[in-house]
């Protein structure tokens, strides 16, 4: 009878030092494959180095498109998997439009050194604004900040500290614990994970126009968390569900469009109404 009270606790204490010791992994699926800019785009960008202000010695490398016929620039922040070059194909139709793009390489992500880490990605956001903002001369309203799933809490994380344009989330979290416990209900991944990444936190920090686009199918991100990111945010903001799919195809079902089309109609209007 007693077996019957020790397996069950046994099997959980293993998933539990499971999910302690492999959650750097889980959360940061690195691919150190070297992104290639002419096999990726069409547009001919530059490749550019960046230093973030936490590691001196760190020297990561971004892709950046300069803005054509006076159009802002978005700041680009990918999710926890691939690298830049798997992501640009969702922009092309903003570099045809004229806009400015910057496509974050994460520390670790597509080549460049470093471990990634919550303050680290921070640091590589905050960096990469910072050479728009201070090396590109591009005004902070002129900057608008794109973040999806992973990368919508780098950018969370950026519009708080620095002002900008406009902030632009798609399938966003409201902290990377959440994410984790509504895949593993059963283990307290308030106490497991380190990198909590709590942009429900910080979302109520931003005052520019925030729009967020979310999928009621995600199984990665659950659509009733990007809802409460949104309605813990300050106005004015924006939602858009886009029914019927799952997490990894929301790009390719109109987000990007989405965000970009708003970024638009901020840079025009200034506000939202």
């Amino acid at each position: 009878m007693i077996w019957l009270i020790l397996i069950p606790i046994g099997a959980w204490l293993m998933a539990y030092v499971y999910f302690y010791r492999a959650q750097d992994r889980l959360i940061y699926e690195v691919d150190d494959q070297i992104p290639d800019m002419a096999r990726a785009s069409v547009y001919c960008g530059q490749e550019i180095t960046l230093t973030p202000a936490d590691a001196p010695g760190l020297k990561t490398m971004s892709w950046y498109w300069p803005a054509k016929n006076n159009r802002p620039t978005i700041l680009f922040l990918h999710g926890n998997n691939g690298n830049i070059e798997g992501r640009t194909g969702w922009m092309q139709f903003a570099l045809t439009a004229g806009w400015g793009l910057l496509m974050v390489g994460y520390r670790g992500y597509g080549g460049n050194p470093g471990t990634p880490s919550q303050r680290g990605l921070i640091h590589d956001g905050l960096c990469a604004f910072d050479f728009l903002a201070q090396e590109c001369k591009i005004p902070g309203d002129q900057i608008h900040i794109f973040g999806h799933s992973l990368g919508s809490a780098v950018a969370t994380q950026v519009a708080a500290q620095r002002p900008c344009g406009a902030l632009g989330l798609m399938s966003p979290l409201t902290a990377m614990h959440h994410v984790a416990f509504d895949a593993y209900p059963f283990l307290p991944m308030g106490l497991i994970v380190r990198d909590q990444w709590r942009s429900i936190e910080k979302i109520t920090a931003i005052n520019c126009p925030l729009a967020i686009v979310a999928c009621d199918r995600d199984t990665t991100v659950r659509f009733r968390r990007s809802q409460q990111l949104f309605a813990a945010a300050l106005q004015p903001k924006e939602f858009l569900n886009i029914p019927g799919i799952d997490h990894g195809d929301i790009a390719l079902s109109g987000g990007p469009e989405y965000l970009v089309d708003f970024f638009d109609r901020v840079s025009h209007r200034g506000a939202l109404p």
